[in-house]
Protein backbone atom coordinates (compact mmCIF):
# COMPACT_ATOMS: atom_id res chain seq x y z
CA UNK A 1 0.00 0.00 0.00
CA UNK A 2 3.12 2.36 0.33
CA UNK A 3 3.43 2.31 -3.41
CA UNK A 4 -0.11 4.19 -3.55
CA UNK A 5 1.37 7.16 -1.76
CA UNK A 6 3.92 8.42 -4.42
CA UNK A 7 2.33 11.84 -4.94
CA UNK A 8 4.34 14.34 -2.95
CA UNK A 9 3.91 18.01 -3.75
CA UNK A 10 6.50 20.47 -1.27
CA UNK A 11 4.96 23.57 -0.75
CA UNK A 12 7.21 26.99 0.56
CA UNK A 13 4.63 29.60 0.32
CA UNK A 14 0.87 29.36 0.91
CA UNK A 15 -1.71 32.14 0.69
CA UNK A 16 -5.20 31.50 1.50
CA UNK A 17 -5.77 34.32 -0.44
CA UNK A 18 -4.29 32.67 -3.45
CA UNK A 19 -5.81 29.46 -2.49
CA UNK A 20 -9.40 30.83 -2.81
CA UNK A 21 -8.96 32.59 -6.18
CA UNK A 22 -6.67 30.06 -7.90
CA UNK A 23 -9.30 28.04 -10.69
CA UNK A 24 -7.64 25.07 -9.71
CA UNK A 25 -5.71 23.89 -6.58
CA UNK A 26 -3.56 21.49 -6.37
CA UNK A 27 -3.99 18.60 -4.49
CA UNK A 28 -1.02 17.69 -1.36
CA UNK A 29 0.44 14.80 0.21
CA UNK A 30 3.16 15.24 2.80
CA UNK A 31 4.84 12.36 3.68
CA UNK A 32 7.28 12.65 6.78
CA UNK A 33 9.89 9.78 7.51
CA UNK A 34 11.10 10.14 10.86
CA UNK A 35 14.59 9.84 11.77
CA UNK A 36 15.62 8.58 8.24
CA UNK A 37 19.11 10.10 7.26
CA UNK A 38 19.90 11.34 3.98
CA UNK A 39 22.28 9.03 2.73
CA UNK A 40 19.62 5.62 3.75
CA UNK A 41 18.37 6.59 0.28
CA UNK A 42 19.74 4.45 -2.74
CA UNK A 43 19.19 7.24 -5.01
CA UNK A 44 21.46 9.50 -3.32
CA UNK A 45 24.31 7.14 -3.57
CA UNK A 46 24.13 4.43 -1.41
CA UNK A 47 24.03 1.12 -3.25
CA UNK A 48 23.33 -1.21 0.22
CA UNK A 49 19.27 0.14 0.42
CA UNK A 50 16.60 -0.60 -2.23
CA UNK A 51 14.28 2.69 -1.78
CA UNK A 52 12.50 2.09 -5.02
CA UNK A 53 9.56 4.58 -4.22
CA UNK A 54 11.71 6.94 -2.48
CA UNK A 55 14.26 6.86 -5.48
CA UNK A 56 11.35 7.87 -8.06
CA UNK A 57 10.39 10.71 -5.62
CA UNK A 58 14.06 11.62 -6.13
CA UNK A 59 13.71 11.33 -10.15
CA UNK A 60 10.89 13.27 -10.44
CA UNK A 61 11.70 16.10 -7.38
CA UNK A 62 14.48 17.99 -6.69
CA UNK A 63 16.81 17.19 -3.56
CA UNK A 64 18.21 19.41 -1.12
CA UNK A 65 21.67 18.95 -0.37
CA UNK A 66 22.32 21.52 2.27
CA UNK A 67 19.21 21.37 4.69
CA UNK A 68 20.01 20.81 8.50
CA UNK A 69 17.74 20.27 11.44
CA UNK A 70 18.03 23.69 14.19
CA UNK A 71 18.19 20.89 17.22
CA UNK A 72 15.26 21.16 19.45
CA UNK A 73 13.82 22.55 22.89
CA UNK A 74 12.09 19.74 24.16
CA UNK A 75 13.19 15.80 24.23
CA UNK A 76 12.75 14.34 20.95
CA UNK A 77 14.65 16.34 17.80
CA UNK A 78 10.45 15.55 16.00
CA UNK A 79 8.57 17.74 17.73
CA UNK A 80 10.71 20.93 16.43
CA UNK A 81 10.92 19.69 13.48
CA UNK A 82 7.66 18.91 12.57
CA UNK A 83 6.57 22.33 14.26
CA UNK A 84 9.56 24.41 11.54
CA UNK A 85 8.04 22.49 8.83
CA UNK A 86 4.22 23.37 9.64
CA UNK A 87 4.91 26.97 10.67
CA UNK A 88 7.13 28.02 8.52
CA UNK A 89 9.13 29.14 11.68
CA UNK A 90 12.27 28.67 12.89
CA UNK A 91 13.20 26.84 15.71
CA UNK A 92 13.69 29.89 18.61
CA UNK A 93 10.93 31.75 17.48
CA UNK A 94 8.34 29.19 19.56
CA UNK A 95 7.52 29.54 23.27
CA UNK A 96 6.72 26.95 25.64
CA UNK A 97 6.12 23.41 25.22
CA UNK A 98 6.23 22.23 21.44
CA UNK A 99 5.18 19.09 22.35
CA UNK A 100 1.51 20.75 23.51
CA UNK A 101 1.68 24.20 21.86
CA UNK A 102 -0.12 26.87 22.49
CA UNK A 103 0.79 29.25 19.93
CA UNK A 104 -1.44 30.47 17.70
CA UNK A 105 0.82 31.49 14.33
CA UNK A 106 -0.69 30.23 11.52
CA UNK A 107 0.23 26.48 10.50
CA UNK A 108 -0.22 25.00 6.80
CA UNK A 109 -2.72 22.93 6.95
CA UNK A 110 -4.81 25.23 8.88
CA UNK A 111 -4.49 27.60 5.96
CA UNK A 112 -5.16 25.34 3.92
CA UNK A 113 -8.70 24.09 5.59
CA UNK A 114 -9.46 27.37 5.89
CA UNK A 115 -9.06 28.22 2.24
CA UNK A 116 -11.60 25.36 1.38
CA UNK A 117 -9.09 21.77 1.68
CA UNK A 118 -10.01 18.72 3.26
CA UNK A 119 -6.98 18.01 5.46
CA UNK A 120 -5.92 14.91 6.65
CA UNK A 121 -3.47 13.33 8.94
CA UNK A 122 -2.22 9.81 10.02
CA UNK A 123 0.39 9.13 11.96
CA UNK A 124 2.76 10.66 14.04
CA UNK A 125 1.67 13.39 15.76
CA UNK A 126 3.86 15.60 18.26
CA UNK A 127 2.54 18.96 18.93
CA UNK A 128 -0.25 18.37 21.30
CA UNK A 129 -4.43 18.40 20.75
CA UNK A 130 -4.51 22.12 20.14
CA UNK A 131 -2.43 22.39 16.70
CA UNK A 132 -3.71 19.10 15.63
CA UNK A 133 -7.54 20.26 16.22
CA UNK A 134 -6.52 23.77 14.34
CA UNK A 135 -5.45 21.83 11.49
CA UNK A 136 -7.41 19.05 10.36
CA UNK A 137 -11.12 17.77 9.48
CA UNK A 138 -10.57 14.34 8.81
CA UNK A 139 -8.04 11.92 10.36
CA UNK A 140 -7.10 8.20 11.27
CA UNK A 141 -4.73 5.75 13.07
CA UNK A 142 -3.21 8.82 15.09
CA UNK A 143 -0.38 8.73 17.71
CA UNK A 144 -0.18 11.71 19.97
CA UNK A 145 3.21 12.06 21.53
CA UNK A 146 6.81 9.84 20.69
CA UNK A 147 5.22 6.35 19.89
CA UNK A 148 8.32 4.82 20.63
CA UNK A 149 7.24 2.45 23.85
CA UNK A 150 5.78 0.39 22.12
CA UNK A 151 4.46 -1.60 25.21
CA UNK A 152 2.41 1.99 25.63
CA UNK A 153 1.30 2.75 22.19
CA UNK A 154 -1.79 3.67 21.37
CA UNK A 155 -3.47 5.29 18.27
CA UNK A 156 -6.62 6.86 18.33
CA UNK A 157 -9.28 7.35 15.17
CA UNK A 158 -10.34 10.72 14.32
CA UNK A 159 -12.63 12.96 16.79
CA UNK A 160 -14.56 15.88 15.38
CA UNK A 161 -14.61 17.56 18.85
CA UNK A 162 -10.88 17.38 19.31
CA UNK A 163 -10.85 16.32 22.55
CA UNK A 164 -8.94 12.96 22.40
CA UNK A 165 -9.14 11.50 25.64
CA UNK A 166 -6.77 9.01 26.67
CA UNK A 167 -9.46 6.44 27.48
CA UNK A 168 -10.17 6.33 23.97
CA UNK A 169 -7.17 5.15 22.36
CA UNK A 170 -7.08 1.42 21.27
CA UNK A 171 -3.77 -0.40 20.71
CA UNK A 172 -2.54 -1.33 17.16
CA UNK A 173 -3.22 -4.17 15.30
CA UNK A 174 -0.67 -5.32 12.55
CA UNK A 175 2.09 -3.01 11.45
CA UNK A 176 2.04 0.63 12.53
CA UNK A 177 3.61 1.99 9.07
CA UNK A 178 1.35 0.01 7.26
CA UNK A 179 -1.81 0.88 8.85
CA UNK A 180 -1.05 4.82 8.62
CA UNK A 181 -0.38 4.23 4.46
CA UNK A 182 -3.85 2.03 4.60
CA UNK A 183 -5.58 5.02 5.84
CA UNK A 184 -4.28 7.49 3.52
CA UNK A 185 -5.30 5.65 0.56
CA UNK A 186 -8.65 4.76 1.99
CA UNK A 187 -9.56 8.89 2.22
CA UNK A 188 -8.07 9.17 -0.69
CA UNK A 189 -10.75 7.13 -2.44
CA UNK A 190 -13.29 8.18 0.22
CA UNK A 191 -12.50 12.16 0.22
CA UNK A 192 -15.02 14.69 0.31
CA UNK A 193 -15.42 15.76 -3.71
CA UNK A 194 -15.63 18.57 -5.24
CA UNK A 195 -12.74 19.60 -2.70
CA UNK A 196 -8.60 19.75 -3.18
CA UNK A 197 -7.03 17.77 -0.24
CA UNK A 198 -3.91 17.97 2.46
CA UNK A 199 -2.96 14.93 3.31
CA UNK A 200 0.19 14.65 5.59
CA UNK A 201 1.10 11.36 6.50
CA UNK A 202 3.48 11.21 8.90
CA UNK A 203 5.50 7.48 9.35
CA UNK A 204 6.62 6.44 12.10
CA UNK A 205 9.33 4.47 10.60
CA UNK A 206 12.61 4.03 10.20
CA UNK A 207 12.89 5.04 14.08
CA UNK A 208 11.72 3.51 16.81
CA UNK A 209 9.48 0.89 17.38
CA UNK A 210 11.33 -0.79 14.55
CA UNK A 211 8.50 -2.78 13.28
CA UNK A 212 9.68 -4.10 9.77
CA UNK A 213 7.40 -6.42 7.76
CA UNK A 214 9.13 -9.81 6.93
CA UNK A 215 8.82 -9.32 3.51
CA UNK A 216 11.32 -6.20 3.75
CA UNK A 217 13.75 -7.55 6.27
CA UNK A 218 13.89 -10.37 4.07
CA UNK A 219 15.76 -7.99 1.37
CA UNK A 220 18.60 -7.65 3.55
CA UNK A 221 18.81 -11.10 5.53
CA UNK A 222 21.92 -12.39 3.13
CA UNK A 223 23.84 -8.90 3.67
CA UNK A 224 22.86 -6.04 6.31
CA UNK A 225 24.16 -2.67 5.57
CA UNK A 226 26.55 -1.20 7.15
CA UNK A 227 25.72 1.02 9.92
CA UNK A 228 27.34 4.73 9.59
CA UNK A 229 30.07 5.36 12.00
CA UNK A 230 27.86 7.42 14.67
CA UNK A 231 25.61 4.38 15.36
CA UNK A 232 25.15 3.40 19.25
CA UNK A 233 23.98 -0.21 19.68
CA UNK A 234 22.27 1.15 22.75
CA UNK A 235 21.12 4.99 24.16
CA UNK A 236 24.75 6.19 26.14
CA UNK A 237 22.55 8.48 28.44
CA UNK A 238 20.81 7.25 31.90
CA UNK A 239 18.11 10.20 31.59
CA UNK A 240 16.44 9.36 34.79
CA UNK A 241 18.83 7.06 37.12
CA UNK A 242 16.25 3.99 36.63
CA UNK A 243 17.26 2.69 33.61
CA UNK A 244 21.34 2.62 33.14
CA UNK A 245 22.32 1.07 29.91
CA UNK A 246 24.82 -1.13 29.51
CA UNK A 247 28.10 -0.55 28.17
CA UNK A 248 28.74 0.58 24.27
CA UNK A 249 29.61 -2.25 21.53
CA UNK A 250 31.67 -1.62 19.11
CA UNK A 251 30.46 0.96 16.32
CA UNK A 252 30.39 -0.70 12.87
CA UNK A 253 32.43 1.30 10.33
CA UNK A 254 30.59 3.10 7.13
CA UNK A 255 30.76 1.64 3.72
CA UNK A 256 33.76 3.20 2.19
CA UNK A 257 33.31 6.26 -0.57
CA UNK A 258 29.22 6.63 0.50
CA UNK A 259 28.22 10.05 -1.09
CA UNK A 260 25.38 12.22 -1.73
CA UNK A 261 24.62 12.38 -5.41
CA UNK A 262 26.79 16.02 -6.54
CA UNK A 263 28.65 16.16 -3.27
CA UNK A 264 32.16 15.37 -1.58
CA UNK A 265 32.54 11.87 -0.04
CA UNK A 266 31.44 11.51 3.42
CA UNK A 267 33.90 11.25 5.83
CA UNK A 268 34.10 9.78 9.50
CA UNK A 269 37.31 10.74 10.73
Amino acid sequence: MLKTLLLLSFTLCVSATFLSGATTRPNIVLIVADDMRADAIHALGNDAVQTPNIDLLVKRGASFFQVYNMGSTVPGVGASSRAMLLSGRSLFRFSGDLTDSKDDMPLLPEILRNAGYATFATGKWQNGHRWFERSFSHGDEIIFGTGENEGELEVFDFDETGAYAETAGHRPVGNLNENFAEATATFLRDRPRGKPFFAYVSFSAPTVPQDVPQGYRSLYAAKQPQAPANYLREQPIDIDGKNPRPPMGPCQKPRPGLRFANSSPITTE
